[in-house]
């Protein structure tokens, strides 16, 4: 027989939340307080997890090391989240797991930080893709540069001379960058 049950839960129904406040056991059991496991928001995907190797997964940090059922298997298991690569899987709680302690449960506090964080990234690296890269910008200031050429240009408005050396140097820059090349 289970112990009775003192937390209800959001959907619990009056007498239960009643019995509750009074300090006591509720009284229907779908009315009880379930736990849920949270994941992480940075929790990675079977679809990246599938390039790391075996060592790699092993080494995730703790947070990512959290329970999964599995129903399909005989007999049905609690298995960790990542330790698993080609036919094998891990138990939960797997090694790192048992390792870290606490670490694996991150508090939903804690969570919500890593969220907004998450979300503050994402937009910084959108930021960053939708720049112009550096190859592109050097080839941009090599086309300005020759379009005020006197000798080479029919532009009215001449302020410097000829740039050729510089706007050829310009642009082979821009080249080795975009192959991937350092300034």
């Amino acid at each position: 027989m289970s112990a009775p049950m003192t937390h209800a839960g959001p959907k619990a129904c009056g007498t239960c939340k009643a019995l509750v406040r009074d300090g006591k056991p509720i009284e229907h059991e779908q009315c009880a307080a379930r736990a849920v496991l949270l994941l992480p928001p940075d929790q990675p995907m079977y679809e990246d997890l599938v390039d790391l190797t075996d060592e790699q997964r092993k080494a995730l940090p703790a947070r990512f090391h959290t329970p999964v059922f599995d129903g399909l298997g005989k007999p049905n298991a609690w298995l960790c989240q990542v330790c698993w690569g080609d036919g094998w899987v891990s138990q939960w709680p797997c090694g790192p797991a048992q390792e870290k302690g606490a670490m694996v449960f991150v508090s939903e506090g804690a969570a919500a930080d890593i969220a907004t964080e998450l979300v503050r990234l994402r937009a910084r690296v959108a930021e960053l893709e939708a720049r112009p890269s550096p190859a592109t910008v050097l080839r941009q200031v090599a086309d300005q540069w020759a379009a005020h050429c006197p000798e080479h240009s029919d532009a009215e408005d001449v302020w410097m001379d000829c740039p050729e050396g510089w706007v050829f140097e310009l642009r082979r820059t821009a080249d080795d960058r975009a192959e991937g090349g350092a300034l």
